[in-house]
């Protein structure tokens, strides 16, 4: 059923908003980059658990949780480590109902 995993870079990205918007490339790549620094900012705020709701049925959450609270092996040996970064994704129910759907009509 599958073929090759498919990677879309963000110039791959940008492209295909452009043929949705019409929208010049250059601004749209300056837009996804502005987007990641904006992100990451955001992120970087130790005092808050953030959640950014990108579109609607995707967001992104990160909050610093102790060492003992993280599931990674990598930084059970890291000595005086205050805090460790804890990022996630999730795609709602619904988002996932319509790329199943979209999904089934592409395979008929």
């Amino acid at each position: 059923m599958y073929k090759e995993k498919k990677y879309y870079s963000q110039i791959d990205i940008a492209y295909k908003i452009k043929l949705k918007t019409g929208q010049n490339i250059s601004d749209i790549i300056c837009v996804l980059k502005s987007l990641e620094e904006v992100i990451k900012d955001i992120f970087s705020d130790v005092n808050n658990y953030v959640e950014i709701k990108l579109f609607n049925g995707f967001k992104m959450s990160a909050k610093y949780i102790s060492p003992k609270q993280s599931k990674s092996n990598l930084i059970k040996n890291i000595k005086d480590l205050k805090y460790v970064l804890n990022l996630s994704s999730v795609f709602t129910d619904d988002f996932r109902r319509k790329i199943r759907e979209l999904r089934k009509n592409n395979l008929c």
